[in-house]
Formats: C-alpha cells, structure tokens, sequence
C-alpha cells in the first residue's frame, strides 16, 4: 500500500529516472558493442507508444528491468522457464510490479521441454532432447496461445534471447506475426556458419521477410574470444513490421537518422 502511495506521486518519467540510475550502479558493463537499440527505437520510431513488452528468455530479469526502466508506462512481462533463473529473477524484480513473471518458454508447439543449464556459461540455458543431471523438465507454452488466454492484442516489443531456440519461438507466434500484432522484433543471432549453438541471422532473415518483417538494425555484436583475431560471434538482429510503418504512414515515420556507433 505504501508503495502503491509513493508510486502515485512519482511521474513515471521520474521514477524510471531515480530507477535506471540506483539499478546502473549494480550492472556490470556489456562486452558487446554497437548501437543503443532503446534509444533507436525512442528516436527513429517517435510514433510508437510502447505499452506491450515480451522479454523471452529474461534470465534473472536485468534486461526486463531495462526495458521498465526505460518506457515506463510499457507492461513488460518476463518469461524465464529455468527454476533458479526465475527465483533470481523474482529476487530482482521486487517492487517492479509494472513487470509480470511467467515461469515458462515458448515455443512451437505446448507442452513441457528439458532445458540444460551449462555450468561453465550460467547464463545460458537451452533446450535439449536428452535430460542429464544438469537438466530440468519445463512448461512450454507458444506466444498466440499466451496472448489469446491474456488477451492481449498487440506486443509492441518482442526480445527473444533462447540460445537457438528463436525459430521456434517465432513459429508459435504465427498468428501474430501473420496479422503484424508485433511491432519489433529483437532477437539473438549467429552470422558465423562455425557457430551452431545460435540461430542463424539468415534463417531468421528468411522467416520474417515471409511475414513482411524488414530489419531495422543490428545491436550488441559480441566478438568471437576463441578466435585468434577480430571475428563477429553473435549480435541482436532487430525487424519492424511493413504494416506497422504503413498504418503510421511514411511521414517522419523514420524521423532520426541512426545514432553513432559508439
């Protein structure tokens, strides 16, 4: 009650403000490079008001907390179907009700799933086809089926991070994407044909250009450190929808021009 009460006497600019600036003091810096896909979005898609936010594969919540933090008045909700992931990521997210926790994953089809946690990388969890001691069986769930039962009409911003899972993903949001209900699309990529542990940037390419998906940018590009000499390893591929853009028209639709790589 008395959060609810402070909370109403905050503008919402406000408090994502005093919260991106408490939450940057704990977050350690990305070793990726390239754009700020956030401030893009703000920037050269001025006439989309973000109020839908689906973060799949939240892991313990960080990048949930950044998308809260910066469209405030956004619902954003947190996918993350690993037990210890989620626990952490509940732990993190106290006092953000603004994002709702799901326990589960999507992808093509529901049902349940084995995920793999590798010990040695424990930020990725991926989905397997034989469970081990390091496994555990999980919900899955598909992204029409999730929006039908939640009602919920349009995702304005769709991050999927699913260590080679984002097909699938994208196939259980068929509907979705047939109707252009997904505005952005941001989603983990491997250009390197050595790499088979993520998605191939050519496949997604391929899926979303059926859909009328034209790519708006690529963000977060991680070199490859097993590699002798500079070699791109992995980076966020982001696509927009044609409906989007003609529902909007094409007038200062694209209203800044990209931002600096920094």
């Amino acid at each position: 009650m008395v959060f609810s009460t402070i909370k109403s006497l905050i503008s919402p600019s406000a408090r994502a403000t005093i919260g991106h600036s408490l939450r940057n003091i704990t977050r350690k810096p990305s070793p990726s490079f390239g754009r700020d896909f956030i401030a893009e979005v703000k920037s050269r898609l001025p006439q989309l008001e973000v109020k839908v936010i689906f973060d799949v594969g939240a892991h313990i919540g960080i990048t949930a907390l950044e998308f809260s933090d910066r469209f405030p008045i956004a619902d954003v909700y947190a996918f993350e179907p690993q037990s210890e992931n989620f626990r952490r990521m509940i732990s993190n997210l106290v006092g953000k009700p603004d994002i709702r926790c799901h326990q589960i994953g999507f992808s093509a089809s529901e049902g349940t799933a084995t995920v793999f946690m590798d010990p040695a990388h424990p930020s990725m969890a991926r989905l397997v086809e034989k469970p081990n001691s390091k496994s555990e069986e999980v919900t899955i769930e598909t992204i029409d089926q999730f929006c039908t039962v939640h009602k919920i009409e349009e995702v304005d911003l769709l991050k999927i991070d699913t260590e080679g899972h984002e097909i699938q993903v994208l196939t259980g949001a068929n509907r979705m994407l047939q109707s252009g209900s997904i505005s952005v699309i941001k989603a983990e990529v491997a250009a390197d044909p050595d790499i088979t542990y993520h998605t191939s940037f050519f496949s997604l390419f391929e899926l979303l250009s059926a859909f009328g998906y034209r790519l708006f940018g690529i963000y977060d590009q991680c070199e490859n450190e097993f590699s002798p000499g500079p070699r791109l390893r992995r980076f966020d591929a982001c696509f927009i929808s044609e409906q989007l853009i003609k529902r909007h028209g094409d007038g200062g639709w694209m209203a800044a021009p990209p931002l600096p790589l920094t």
